[in-house]
């Protein structure tokens, strides 16, 4: 009876349990850091350039 073949088995059971832990683990840390990307309409209302050449010294200006 050969018992490196048992052994030979298990190891590759262990070895692909983990990597399939591995991966799991991994694809739920990038769900995780997806969900802390902005939402589509965030992202939709982009980038206002406001000119700031004409606003004096100490002035308090309102830019919706």
């Amino acid at each position: 009876m050969d018992h490196a073949q048992p052994q030979n088995r298990r190891s590759f059971l262990t070895y692909t349990a983990y990597a399939m832990g591995a991966i799991a683990v991994g694809t739920s840390g990038l769900v995780m850091i997806n969900s802390m990307n902005p939402a589509a309409d965030v992202w939709g209302r982009g980038i206002t350039n406001i000119d700031l050449k004409n606003i004096k010294a100490g002035a308090r200006i309102s830019f919706v």
